[in-house]
């Protein structure tokens, strides 16, 4: 352990730690990269608990398992009316209608005049979306559910008159709308965690969502068909999909009636023709075999269940208290398994990037997403993403799921802004005098580009007043040896000599000083910004789409008070504590490793040693007295951050962002190039700054992305084709007046019908998101 280091005083002896030099003692990591995605692996499932394989202990046969996944993903009857999961994946894996398609977001309001009602028609004029409103996927209508009816496709509810969350026109109830966007399940299978937010977990509990995080979550089984059920915990690793498909047929806002429990869907599937309305290619690459020549399969959702999955978890004559079959009880179980196993074949690996096969203007294009655009910082990997599985499968295997490095802060005290008051060291105010900060960014931080300098003018007591050009050469962390605080003195050297700018983050004001005592006056202007280390989940990142208090994303919690976020987890355990997620961390893949000699400032309690397997050493605070509550209160920068999406396939899949406010591609890269909308900081990623991109380097970048389509997606040719759909796209009228033909308080839909795609796919292939 690192012993507790005596804190030096306000102007005595201090650690200078040079700009230029290793501020920071920084972990080697390997540079960041992209690649074919092609012959990658998807990572295999087993159960934690028994370290059973999924293949034969969980499913007996994986082809029928598939077809059972394709089935119940684009069975329209899945839904309480209507809705299938493939309402919201029907187009390269999201969603692309135009009517209906908006939520109000966090006030509640629906904000943009005519572009903010429900049922209105969204036009390309309406992008970027400059309010909280959201472009997402229309749902289900506003109902509670009562029960299922045996051969019907549609469930027994009740309708909530006139919505009261305010998808209703002039009283007349229209489809709800998601609050946020629709992202593609395409190449989902290397993912780690789905969902925006990540909620949906690496685990699957065979249940809902949440893995280990839900305690009571059980499947069951028999021994025998007439033999007692026993139930089972069981921790499937790698199964994201499986957990991420089990939440939306339970959302009031997706697929059900308010308060459908999952076993009431296989009660009512049970008694269906799969796809019993809906026409099934006879070439479909998976169902084809099973097509009947009008509409449906020809067979039953428990015969695919019995040839796909082990006798023990349906084979019972028994029922539960409520009446319920082993069959309907495990339903979530077959549901969540077979549904990940179809989507583990919707890998889009066939690009031109993947093969090889660039025009000059793409090859460009990946030049600046490699270097000026900065993108390959978030989207490396073959995936194109920091929150691949390739990236982020196993702590003992990747960068970290946790990770550390230097953040800017904004508003706090030790920022030098312009018309700060300034002070001497005896607390007398100075005259005016100017300071500017350089580079880019303008910022205290690791290395040349991050070094600060400008010109200060300066006025001696003795009343001459002469320019100086400033450099910054170090700054001195806590000089008043406080450790609760954060403050900084930045000692700079010129043709006036040396100047010291000290910030004082407890009552925000600056304090210069001239050479040899002699007092300098002035007003600091510009952005003199010491960074500080904050960790955050690899693979999320506020990039200021939004303020971050609309949607904290990944910051957030579970139903059962559990942080979402690996890094709020990660304090946690330095504090002895245990925690949902299996998970260790390992400090020596942080990019900004804990360093004794800066970081006691910050907890005192010191540091225990880490060993490295590259054979150096690093720390991590001690779990004691003195640190406890500087760990509690340790920088975590995950509020407002997002999953990093895949740029494959972004072609075809927008909206873009969780609120869906970027239209096209084009308008997507120059909110890059502006460095986003929104300042977020202390939870911005520092990457997201202005990029200078001049035109063509952008139109470059938009080429570059176009190369990642695959043309098997664009034009739904196997493993990418597809039963026929009938979805919902708004109601009939407009966001002013609607029809509801049979007066229940329900606008009527309007219906489109995608048809049935086999495998050799279509003619007329799939577009961009086009308002």
């Amino acid at each position: 352990m690192i012993k507790q280091h005596s804190l030096p005083h306000r102007y005595g002896a201090a650690v200078v730690i040079a700009i230029l030099g290793a501020i920071f003692s920084l972990s080697p990591s390997a540079e960041a990269s992209v690649g074919s995605l092609k012959g990658a692996k998807i990572p295999p499932v087993k159960d934690r608990i028994t370290d059973e394989p999924l293949i034969p202990n969980f499913v007996t046969d994986k082809a029928k398992a598939i077809e059972l996944g394709k089935a119940l993903f684009w069975d329209m009857a899945a839904g309480s009316d209507g809705q299938a999961c493939a309402s919201c994946h029907f187009h390269a894996g999201g969603d692309v209608r135009l009517k209906n398609t908006i939520n109000q977001g966090l006030n509640g309001v629906f904000d943009e005049g005519g572009a903010g009602a429900p049922n209105y028609t969204v036009t390309a004029g309406d992008f970027p979306i400059t309010s909280d409103d959201i472009v997402s996927s229309q749902g289900v209508f506003p109902s509670t559910f009562n029960n299922v009816i045996a051969g019907m496709a549609t469930d027994d509810c009740n309708i909530v008159p006139s919505d009261p969350l305010g998808f209703h026109v002039a009283g007349t109830n229209v489809r709800r709308v998601e609050p946020r966007n629709t992202p593609t399940m395409i190449n989902a299978a290397f993912q780690l965690r789905t969902f925006w937010d990540g909620r949906a977990n690496n685990i699957f509990n065979g249940v809902d969502v949440f893995g280990r995080r839900n305690e009571n979550a059980r499947i069951h089984e028999a021994s025998a068909p007439s033999a007692p059920w026993t139930s089972r915990k069981i921790e499937l690793e790698n199964s994201h999909l499986a957990s991420q498909a089990v939440g939306p047929p339970g959302s009031n806002f997706e697929m059900s009636c308010a308060g459908r429990a999952f076993k009431f869907i296989g009660r009512k599937l049970l008694t269906l023709t799969p796809l019993g309305s809906q026409h099934v290619a006879a070439d479909d690459s998976v169902l084809g075999s099973l097509a009947l020549p009008g509409t449906g399969l020809n067979t039953t959702y428990a015969d695919m269940i019995m040839a796909a999955f082990p006798n023990k978890f349906w084979d019972s004559t028994v029922t539960d208290v409520d009446g319920f079959s082993l069959m309907e009880s495990n339903f979530a179980f077959f549901w969540g398994i077979s549904m990940q196993l179809y989507e583990q074949t919707l890998i889009a690996d066939d690009s031109p990037f993947d093969n090889g096969n660039l025009t000059p203007s793409e090859s460009n294009g990946l030049s600046v997403f490699n270097n000026e655009g900065k993108c390959v910082n978030c989207h490396d990997t073959a995936m194109f993403t920091k929150a691949s599985s390739q990236h982020l499968i196993d702590e003992r295997q990747e960068e970290g799921l946790v990770e550390r490095m230097l953040m800017g802060r904004e508003n706090q005290p030790y920022n030098i802004v312009g018309g700060g008051v300034l002070q001497n060291g005896r607390g007398r105010p100075l005259a005016q005098t100017s300071f500017s900060a350089g580079g880019s960014p303008s910022a205290l931080g690791p290395g040349g580009s991050d070094a600060a300098s400008g010109d200060i003018q300066v006025t001696w007591m003795i009343g001459k007043t002469e320019p100086c050009h400033f450099s910054v050469d170090s700054f001195v962390l806590d000089p008043d040896g406080n450790s609760a605080t954060r403050d900084a003195r930045a000692t700079g050297s010129g043709t006036c000599g040396t100047v010291t700018v000290t910030v004082v983050d407890d009552t925000n004001h600056v304090e210069v000083i001239g050479s040899n005592g002699k007092e300098v006056s002035g007003t600091v202007t510009g952005d003199l910004v010491i960074r500080e280390p904050a960790i955050y989940d690899n693979g999320f990142y506020n990039i200021g789409v939004r303020p971050t208090e609309e949607d904290i994303g990944v910051g957030g919690v579970d139903p059962f008070g559990n942080p979402l976020s690996f890094s709020r987890q990660y304090i946690d355990l330095l504090l002895g504590n245990d925690v949902p997620d299996p998970f260790q961390i390992d400090e020596c893949t942080f990019e900004v490793r804990f360093n004794p000699t800066i970081d006691v400032f910050f907890f005192p309690g010191g540091f225990d040693e880490v060993p490295c397997d590259d054979g150096s050493t690093t720390h991590k605070p001690s779990n004691n007295a003195a640190n406890q509550d500087a760990i509690r209160n340790m920088r975590v920068a995950v509020d407002g951050a997002f999953k990093v999406s895949t740029v494959r396939l972004t072609e075809l899949n927008g909206p873009f962002f969780h609120n869906g406010g970027q239209a096209t591609l084009e308008q997507l890269v120059a909110f890059y190039n502006r460095g986003g909308d929104f300042d977020n900081k202390p939870n911005m990623d520092p990457d997201i700054r202005p990029l200078g991109l001049t035109v063509d380097q952008q139109a470059d970048l938009v080429a570059f992305l176009k190369s990642l389509t695959d043309e098997r997606v664009r034009c739904k040719k196997a493993p990418f084709d597809h039963p026929e759909l009938i979805i919902p796209n708004g109601h009939p009228g407009d966001h002013v007046a609607v029809v509801d033909s049979n007066g229940d308080g329900q606008a009527d839909d309007d219906l489109l019908t995608i048809p049935a795609v086999g495998a050799g796919g279509v003619a007329m292939c799939l577009g961009p998101f086009a308002p």
